[in-house]
C-alpha cells in the first residue's frame, strides 16, 4: 500500500551529517486517534521529527538540527507530543490551584491533563499517560472513582 511505503520512507531517512533518523514515527493518521490528529483536517500520513530536528516548507534544507532549550525545535506540529523531554509552561490560578504552587522538578506535558481532571474531580481514564502535579494545587482533592461507562461529550 503506498501510505505504508511512504511511511517507510519517512522513517529511512537519516541526517548526512551523523546517520541518526530524523523521523521520530510516521503512520497514517488514523493510528494517531488518541491524540486527535485522525480528523478530516489532517493528511493521510502524520509524522514527528525526533528531538532536535525542524522540518521546513521553504528553500533550503528540509531538515535542520536547532538546539533544545535554546531555540524552538520543532516546526509546524512535527514534534512527537508524548516524548518526556518536552515541556510547556502552565499558568493557572483560581481556589484550586495553590498560590505559590510550583513543581519541584520540570514536568513533561502529559501531566497537565490529569491535573486539570483532579481539578474538575473528574478521575483519569485508567491508560492516560502523566500523572497529577500535586505541588500546583490547593487542596488535592480525592480522585473520583472511575465511571462504569464512557463520558460522553
Amino acid at each position: 500500500m503506498l501510505i505504508d511505503e511512504l511511511c517507510a520512507g519517512l522513517l529511512g531517512i537519516s541526517d548526512p551529517r551523523n546517520g541518526e533518523r530524523v523521523v521520530h514515527v510516521a503512520a497514517p493518521r488514523e493510528h494517531f486517534a488518541y491524540l486527535g490528529a485522525h480528523g478530516r483536517g489532517m493528511g493521510d500520513i502524520v509524522f514527528c521529527l525526533r528531538s532536535g530536528y525542524q522540518a521546513r516548507n521553504d528553500p533550503g534544507p528540509m531538515f535542520e538540527i536547532t538546539t533544545p532549550w535554546a531555540e524552538f525545535t520543532s516546526g509546524h506540529d512535527h514534534f512527537w507530543p508524548l516524548d518526556p523531554r518536552l515541556q510547556s509552561l502552565m499558568f493557572a490560578a483560581g481556589p484550586a490551584f495553590a498560590a505559590d504552587g510550583r513543581p519541584s522538578r520540570p514536568r513533561p506535558i502529559v501531566d497537565v491533563a490529569p491535573t486539570i481532571l483532579a481539578v474538575l474531580g473528574i478521575a483519569p481514564p485508567p491508560d492516560i499517560d502523566g500523572v497529577t502535579i500535586e505541588s500546583v494545587l490547593a487542596d488535592p482533592p480525592p480522585v473520583p472513582a472511575a465511571p462504569s461507562q464512557p463520558l460522553e461529550v
